[in-house]
């Protein structure tokens, strides 16, 4: 959902791109507040905690989800001592009002801001409260990822309010209808969206209230907005308000803790890092497997940008053989091939995440710019089953991310315009 906008259409899917590697931002302090929350069962989201989210969303977010330098200096401005309050899905009441937060842009552009401030955020939902007219209590994010699981924390921080323990996918999507948010057209034909510029100087701040009937016309809209200069390819969207009762139905509820948890894992891990993370998927009740069963070493990496996002093809070598895995990008990791076999031995919704020999956690911007840097080794591809229950636990009935028709419909658009035409299989861990 982190969408690159580049404007170039005339490229060749797999030409080949510089791409360059992130630098880091200057953090700019947000003041140290009290976030009052009505619920005794709330999470207090302490720095450390914030950054074991960084690690273990960037691996939830299967390359996608937005950069994470930018989610570093998003963390960044808020201060040590701060603490943001987490509810779950079901302590939200069915009357209290939800929305969902996210950035759209280019992981590029991303990269390359200087000394941001992501004001935009706060500012698309009090755009959103006074065009409806409901006072907003909570906020969502709408995907896994470095930057859109940050995003809602600063918005929770600055709007003073709690943010969810919940997002639309479980991981990251190249489109916002492949979330489960994203398939609820008549939340936008009732409230719209809104997207904001992220500016220093009051003067520059530039915001738009967005009418239409479903989440790609969204979508298509906020794309054009964010490719003008006031923008400068990137932008904060506040969109979905829902009530909580709403919320319970199709939100994919505990990503906030899980990749808190596989942070944690991260950082506790004496030099055991697959198991362990492993183990924590398990626990979770994900079940994952190392394709081909052994670190890839990084061959060649092409990329182009293509209709509004990063196309990659990555090939990776076996065990020093003539065995290779293909991974086909867009902004995520959507389908893998061997070399050996006729079929994908991955696709989406499931899950194809990158972990480093040490542990690194990465996304698909810093990783391919690494790569062509000559700075990655060997790296473990992990399938995870996309499991993930969609709805809260008090809901009478719940099926698993991977099982919604909807959401098989986009994902198997997306991977027929990377020439896979055939029936979703399931990936077996």
């Amino acid at each position: 959902m982190f969408l690159s906008v580049h404007h170039t259409p005339s490229l060749t899917r797999y030409e080949k791109l510089p791409v360059q590697l992130q630098e880091s931002y200057t953090g700019l302090s947000r003041p140290l507040k009290t976030i009052p929350c009505d619920s005794e069962a709330a999470l207090k989201l302490d720095q450390e905690s914030r950054q074991d989210l960084l690690t273990g969303a960037t691996l939830l977010a299967v390359g996608g989800g937005g950069p994470k330098s930018m989610g570093k200096a998003m963390l960044a401005t808020l201060d040590p001592h701060q603490q943001i309050p987490m509810v779950d899905v079901d302590q939200v009441r069915d009357d209290q009002w939800v929305v969902m937060v996210a950035y759209l842009g280019s992981p590029i552009a991303a990269a390359q801001l200087q000394t941001p401030n992501f004001n935009s955020l706060q500012r698309c939902v009090k755009a959103l409260e006074e065009s409806t007219g409901v006072q907003i209590s909570f906020v969502v994010p709408g995907e896994m990822g470095a930057v859109n699981s940050i995003a809602p924390l600063l918005a929770a921080n600055d709007m003073g309010v709690p943010v969810i323990n919940a997002d639309g996918c479980g991981r990251a999507v190249p489109l916002i209808t492949a979330t489960t948010f994203g398939q609820q057209n008549e939340l936008i034909e009732r409230y719209g969206a809104v997207i904001a510029n992220d500016a220093n100087d009051p003067a520059q701040y530039q915001s738009a209230i967005f009418k239409a009937h479903t989440a790609s016309q969204i979508q298509a809209s906020a794309i054009a907005m964010i490719g003008s200069s006031a923008y400068g390819l990137l932008g904060a969207l506040a969109t979905w308000l829902m009530t909580g009762a709403e919320l319970k139905q199709f939100a994919v509820p505990g990503g906030l803790t899980k990749a808190i948890a596989l942070g944690a894992t991260l950082r506790q891990s004496r030099g055991n890092y697959l198991e362990d993370v492993q183990n924590a998927l398990a626990a979770m009740g994900l079940k994952s497997r190392v394709l081909a069963g052994v670190p890839l070493k990084p061959l060649k990496v092409e990329i182009a940008t293509q209709q509004g996002h990063d196309h990659a093809k990555l090939t990776l070598q076996v065990n020093g053989g003539e065995e290779t895995v293909t991974v086909f990008m867009v902004n995520e990791n959507i389908l893998a091939y061997s070399s050996l076999l006729p079929q994908p031995i991955i696709m989406s919704p499931d899950m194809l995440a990158w972990l480093g020999l040490d542990g690194s956690t990465w996304d698909n911007s810093e990783l391919t710019a690494k790569i062509q840097a000559g700075e990655v080794g060997e790296l473990y591809a992990l399938g995870i089953e996309a499991t993930q229950p969609i709805g809260a636990p008090s809901q009478p009935q719940r099926i698993a991310f991977r099982d919604d028709p909807n959401i098989l419909k986009v994902m198997q658009a997306i991977m027929a315009d990377l020439g896979y035409a055939g029936r979703y299989v399931k990936f077996r861990a």
